[in-house]
C-alpha cells in the first residue's frame, strides 16, 4: 500500500486578468491518496468559507453522468508512467460520477466500460469543513503499474463562477489534462518513494 498527502493550488492569473486572485473563494483543498495493485482510495478535504461555494446535495442514487465539471466536481487523472494513455475520474459531491479513457492528450476513447460503479461519500462537518471520499477501481491496463497522477477540482462559487484547483498549473489557462500536471508519482511496483515530484511546483 502506497500513501501520499496532497495540497491543491487555485489557478490565478498574472496581468492577463483571467482570474483575479481576489475573486478566488477563501477555501483550501487538500487530502490523501492511497493505492494498492487494484484500486485507489482518495479523500478530498475542504476547509475555509464553504458558504462561498456550491456543494450539490447528495442524491438518493448515484448516476453516471457527463459534464460534471460544469459545477463543483473533484477529479483525478491517472496514467502508467511509461505510457501516454490516461484515465479521468469525475467525482461529484452529489455522488454522480464518470470515468473516461484517453488515448493521448485530449484524444478520448469514450467512457471506460470496465468501470461500472464508483463509491463516493460526502460529509459536511460544519460551515468550515467538508470531506469527499471515493474508492476508485483501476482499469486492468493500470494494475501493477507505477502511476503518474493529477489531482484537481472544479469549484463553483455562489455567483456561478468556476474556479480551478490542481497540484500545479503549468499553462496560461487551467488544463487538468496537461501531462506535466500528473505530478504525484505512486511507485506501485516497489516500496521506493520518488526522490521528487511536482506536488507543489
Amino acid at each position: 500500500m502506497v500513501n501520499r498527502e496532497f495540497q491543491l493550488i487555485a489557478f490565478t492569473a498574472d496581468d492577463t486578468g483571467m482570474e483575479n486572485p481576489a475573486t478566488v473563494p477563501n477555501i483550501r483543498i487538500g487530502g490523501t491518496l492511497s493505492a494498492d495493485q487494484k484500486q485507489l482510495a482518495i479523500r478530498y478535504e475542504l476547509a475555509g468559507s464553504l458558504a462561498q461555494i456550491l456543494l450539490p446535495d447528495a442524491g438518493k442514487q448515484a448516476h453516471r453522468r457527463d459534464n460534471l465539471w460544469q459545477t463543483t466536481c473533484f477529479e483525478l487523472f491517472i496514467r502508467d508512467c511509461a505510457k501516454e494513455e490516461y484515465w479521468e475520474y469525475n467525482l461529484a459531491p452529489s455522488h454522480d460520477w464518470n470515468v473516461y479513457h484517453f488515448q493521448t492528450y485530449r484524444q478520448t476513447l469514450g467512457e471506460e466500460a470496465e468501470i461500472s460503479h464508483l463509491t463516493i461519500s460526502t460529509r459536511i462537518k460544519n460551515q468550515n469543513a467538508a470531506m469527499v471520499t471515493a474508492s476508485l477501481p483501476l482499469p486492468s491496463a493500470l494494475i501493477g503499474c507505477d502511476l503518474a497522477i493529477g489531482i484537481s477540482s472544479v469549484i463553483e462559487d455562489t455567483r456561478g463562477k468556476l474556479h480551478y484547483y490542481a497540484l500545479s498549473h503549468r499553462q496560461a489557462a487551467p488544463d487538468f489534462h496537461d501531462p506535466d500536471g500528473f505530478g504525484l508519482i505512486l511507485p506501485i511496483n516497489s516500496d521506493r518513494q520518488p526522490a521528487q515530484d511536482a506536488l507543489s511546483s
